[in-house]
């Protein structure tokens, strides 16, 4: 008897060093190993390629056994005696045949495709390990048998080229793959040309082995830029698969609807719901969004659970906790049935997404200011895809233009505080533009894009904007204009406002720009009230955040009050009065930023008693 029917690979094997490396550590430590992943991710190809590695670990034989297409469950033990050229005339029951040929031999058996057949599978692999001690048995399958001593390896898709690095594209596994299976259809090379297209198509097919396969087979018709523009509608592109392909594995649809056959009513419910998040999520905003009568919050767990061990929703363990996400392709899948479903859901899920993260950004908004930017930045960064759907949704729904308007002013101190002003400047301007009725949440809006345009250094009119409390970005105009007395004027009116409303940011902006505009009286008292008032900045912005949220052209008022201020009273003096304003508390800076009368002179008594205390402690 041979020692191996292992099929021959016609196509050549390409990447996947780093899961072969673990399959052959798990086949030498373990008895039982189940590479588990997505339909169409490679896992046959992998567990066929480890095996041929692995045999000569193997002496008594390595045997594979195809139960792809077995349509009764009760015959999986004679389809395994079949692979082992057992009779099946001789007396007993295949299992104790399979026993009595195994027991003492050193080999390893591979039953691959065990999806449908999970269960006499995992009691049949169950009896075999028991009885025949040096037996290993490798498992490809959507999910694990749930047998003692099991090891899982979950298979991933291929890694994908980062966006905007194209010149990386050739070191990827996914590309490598591509460009192998392209060439053998039409000749296709890689070329600085295509590079990028390459990459991004091999990172909006998730990097998944069939689907990227798939495309190749395209090329005899389309180019690759075709293909990579018509990806929306991925699942009537990719069809046509070889005719030697499974029939699961014909079409990108087909491959994931047989994982759709393995699920149970909730879990195709719930996958087909968790398409209305973008990119990853946790289990309190599953509960939150997607549960009702017909999924209730108390199955979530269970349910998420059981598409995770049908590998349909990957895990990532995050610093904050473990969260979950879709693959593209399976979150459009998904997103297709959600459609057909009746009821209208996926608006009606869209909106409670967008509900879910309205009120988590209100409570980041909420803490921004006290202490809690570190927690901000994280939360609302893992979250920036979820963010960017929900605002997507308003867009596409012109009645819920004050909704997106509200969240994209709520996350003003996102978009300005951790780098993101392009991106929140223009959701601001698209959500303004859907809808002029004059609102709350119109005006909110007009606020945080000047806010965010003045981050940018563009210090438009405030009228252009609106009239919620812009008089700061108006000061920055007049000062810029030449016009200091107009300008102190308009800092103080910002901020009264921005005290009496208990804005910190603000505060601590308006007090930023009275201290510059004091610089432009001559004399060393404007300036030693100047830089007083940095001193008071500088302890606001500890709660605040990051000074001028690290912008470059907010933070030029900024760097020009203290050169002015340093240049007029020396380093010595200009560090003392820093330090005294830094204990000042913030009502008290308010009130001497505050003092009116004409624009320098509330500054010059405290500044001629100020003079003197920093003499004094000069000496």
């Amino acid at each position: 008897m041979e020692r191996s029917n292992l099929p021959a690979d016609v196509t050549g094997f390409v990447g996947r060093r780093v899961e072969l490396v673990a399959a052959r550590r798990l086949l030498g430590v373990a008895r039982l190993v189940t590479l588990t992943g997505l339909g169409g991710i490679g896992k046959s190809r992998l567990a066929v390629q480890a095996a041929r590695e692995a045999a000569a670990s193997f002496p008594d034989g390595v045997w594979f056994v195809q139960l792809h297409d077995l349509d009764d469950p009760d015959l999986v033990a004679n389809e395994v005696c079949g692979a082992l050229g057992l009779p099946g005339e001789d007396a007993g029951t295949p299992a104790d045949l399979l026993i009595d040929h195994l027991y003492g031999r050193h080999a390893l058996l591979l039953l691959d495709g065990v999806d449908h057949v999970v269960h006499p599978c995992a009691l049949l692999v169950d009896t075999l390990l028991r009885a025949c001690p040096r037996l290993t048995v490798m498992v490809t399958s959507r999910q694990a048998l749930d047998v003692p001593g099991e090891h899982l390896l979950v298979v991933p898709a291929m890694p994908v080229p980062d966006p905007g690095e194209p010149a990386s594209a050739a070191r990827h596994e996914s590309v490598a793959l591509f460009v192998e299976r392209a060439a053998a259809v039409t000749r296709f090379e890689l070329t600085d040309d295509n590079r990028a297209t390459v990459a991004d198509l091999c990172a909006g097919l998730d990097g998944i082995p069939l689907a990227l396969e798939l495309a190749a087979v395209r090329l005899r018709a389309m180019s690759v830029e075709q293909i990579t523009e018509r990806l929306h509608d991925r699942f009537d592109l990719l069809t046509g698969g070889r005719r030697s392909l499974p029939a699961r594995h014909m079409t990108l649809r087909t491959a994931l609807g047989w994982s759709h056959e393995l699920c149970g009513t909730h879990e195709r419910l719930l996958w087909a719901r968790l398409s209305v998040f973008g990119g990853s999520f946790d289990l309190d905003a599953a509960e939150q969004v997607c549960a009702d009568e017909r999924l209730p919050e108390w199955v979530i767990l269970e349910v998420v659970s059981a598409l995770v061990d049908k590998s349909i929703v990957m895990r990532d363990d995050a610093a904050g906790g473990v969260r979950y996400r879709l693959l593209e392709t399976v979150r459009a899948y998904g997103a297709a049935w959600l459609d057909r479903l009746d009821g209208g859901q996926t608006g009606e899920l869209r909106a409670r997404h967008l509900a879910y993260y309205a009120r988590a950004a209100r409570e980041s908004e909420a803490v921004w200011s006290r202490h809690g930017q570190e927690k901000v930045f994280v939360r609302t960064f893992v979250e920036h895809g979820n963010l960017r759907r929900a605002l997507a949704f308003c867009l596409t729904a012109p009645e819920r233009a004050d909704e997106g308007m509200e969240l994209a002013a709520t996350l003003w101190c996102y978009w300005i505080g951790c780098g993101f002003l392009a991106e929140g400047r223009r959701w601001l301007e698209h959500l303004l533009a859907v809808d002029p009725t004059p609102s709350p949440q119109r005006g909110k809006a007009l606020w945080a894009l000047a806010q965010v345009a003045f981050a940018q250094g563009d210090a438009e009119p405030a009228e252009s904007r609106g009239k919620r409390p812009l008089q700061c970005v108006d000061s920055y105009r007049a000062w810029a204009a030449g016009e200091p007395a107009r300008a102190i004027e308009l800092a103080r009116a910002s901020l009264r406002i921005h005290h009496a409303f208990g804005d910190l940011v603000g505060v601590v902006l308006a007090v930023e720009m009275v201290a510059v505009l004091l610089t432009e009286w001559p004399g060393e008292e404007p300036c030693l009230e100047a830089a007083v008032l940095q001193g008071a900045a500088t302890s606001i912005w500890e709660t605040a955040g990051l000074p001028q949220f690290g912008s470059r052209h907010a933070n030029e008022p900024r760097r020009e009050c203290a050169r002015r201020a340093r240049t007029v009273l020396g380093e010595h003096r200009y560090a003392l009065a820093l330090s005294h304003g830094r204990g000042l508390s913030q009502g008290r800076a308010v009130a001497r930023a505050l003092d009116e009368g004409h624009p320098a002179r509330p500054a010059l008594t405290r500044a001629t008693q100020l003079t003197e205390l920093v003499a004094e402690r000069s000496t």
